[in-house]
């Protein structure tokens, strides 16, 4: 965490007790710079928000309803229409991510150096709430780049983990590694915070070949997915850890934090505006599901506006117990992440060779499903359709040197799911012994896991 997002970070501290018309204003004014910004720089937003443009230049943010939503479809399929074509100083430089792809689709986005930096500062805000020693160690287990962190080592930064002038460790270790290799290096470590998806951390929590955390380990962060009643009462029994959970998605950042007084979430209202609404597209009560839509505030290399990232979430009361006038979320729903089973019966967070995967079939969406035979099925919604492609679209993904067991279904987007049978080798799956669905096929759902949510 870099000095300016230190300074971010004091500025927050004092935005999450703000009087709610005082709030509402310094919002309204932080909305308007981004859709004059998104208008006057973006290909989708000229033509989306000329109709509620006012004659002085302004917007009429009574009519923000009117603004239409942006799916993660459309953004995956056509990027540059929503990628500024100028980034104003005061947001910094650009940067580029990558989601998972756990719904099937990758989205390659960017964010400017003010929305990560607010990310990050709202994060440590966070951690913060729940008294967090930031001269400890925090582990990090999640998808990761780097060489060192996809080792069984994993990469440990000494001082790195920053939220004041002397900061603890932070040490990182990628989710495809299995949780044997987890198991080990977390016993090693010691940390005494640990950040990563629910599912992972339960499945730890249930081996109890890890006897000695508890000593040190004080807090769980989940995130990534959908945490459940059941799931949290595993990891603080057999961790004897407290559990936190926190929502946000990899292209809109942190969307909301778990509240340390009442156990809901606050969204991080001063960065995005976090809509629930029913399936007409109208704001549910509070203490009623509906889909999310988000819109950041401070995002100016690719501004999303009213988007939609496929989660569903259950909107929170007005008023907290903590005195935060933050908005709140009670749950978040879905998207629940899927790990791999080996056939010795161990787990793992699989790994999917996205990028080579899009070069063998260019595809707009795909399924990696583990029959119960601990086979691998792959389904795949062709890009286009190719003038090679056989009748009924199966064609053949690669080199006839796999195992057997990894077959690949490549389903004609017109054709009947239920006649689209045919079985072609090809595509190996890094990391992979067996492997379990990553996400919901334009296809066919069945076999697929429900979207998680994020929440504002």
């Amino acid at each position: 965490m870099d000095q300016f997002a230190l300074t971010l970070l004091e500025t927050l501290d004092r935005t999450q007790w703000m009087d709610r018309a005082q709030f509402q204003a310094h919002r309204d004014a932080l909305l308007q710079a981004m859709l004059r910004h998104a208008f006057e720089n973006t290909r989708r937003y000229r033509a989306l928000l000329a109709p509620i443009r006012k004659s002085d230049g302004t917007f009429d943010l009574c009519r923000y309803g009117e603004i239409p939503f942006l799916s993660r479809a459309e953004a995956q399929a056509d990027p540059d229409a929503i990628t500024a074509t100028s980034v104003p100083a005061h947001a910094g430089e650009t940067v580029f991510g990558q989601t998972s792809g756990s719904t099937g689709i990758s989205f390659v986005h960017k964010r400017s150096r003010l929305a990560k930096s607010l990310d990050s500062a709202a994060t440590t805000r966070g951690f913060s709430w729940h008294g967090t020693d930031f001269s400890k160690t925090l582990a990090i287990i999640s998808v990761q780049e780097s060489a060192a962190a996809n080792s069984p080592d994993g990469e440990v930064l000494p001082g790195k983990w920053k939220a004041a002038a002397a900061g603890g460790t932070l040490a990182k270790m990628a989710a495809s590694l299995g949780e044997e290799v987890h198991d080990h290096w977390l016993e090693r470590l010691q940390p005494e915070y640990l950040l990563a998806y629910p599912t992972l951390i339960s499945s730890l929590a249930r081996r109890r070949t890890c006897r000695t955390w508890p000593e040190n380990l004080k807090i769980v962060f989940c995130t990534g997915e959908s945490l459940s009643a059941e799931t949290r009462q595993n990891i603080e029994t057999n961790l004897g850890a407290r559990v936190v959970d926190c929502y946000g998605t990899m292209e809109a950042g942190l969307l909301a934090f778990e509240c340390p007084v009442s156990g809901l979430l606050h969204v991080t209202a001063e960065t995005v505006i976090v809509e629930v609404l029913d399936p007409s597209g109208t704001p549910v009560a509070a203490a009623q599901s509906g889909e999310v839509a988000v819109t950041s505030l401070v995002n100016f290399a690719m501004p999303v506006i009213r988007y939609k990232p496929g989660d569903h979430a259950t909107l929170g009361p007005a008023n907290c117990d903590c005195g935060r006038t933050l908005p709140t979320l009670r749950n978040i729903l879905g998207r629940s992440r899927n790990m791999f089973r080996r056939p010795d019966g161990s787990l793992f967070w699989p790994n999917v060779p996205s990028k080579r995967f899009l070069a063998m079939i260019p595809n707009r969406q795909f399924r990696f499903v583990q029959k119960i035979n601990l086979g691998n099925r792959v389904s795949v919604h062709p890009a286009s359709r190719r003038p090679d492609r056989k009748p009924g679209g199966i064609h053949e993904t690669g080199p006839r040197k796999y195992p057997r067991r990894n077959r690949c279904f490549v389903p004609n987007p017109r054709a009947n799911p239920a006649q689209s049978g045919r079985q072609v080798r090809g595509l190996p799956v890094r990391n992979c012994v067996n492997s379990t669905s990553l996400g919901s096929s334009p296809i066919s759902r069945r076999g697929s896991c429900r979207p998680r949510m994020t929440a504002a």
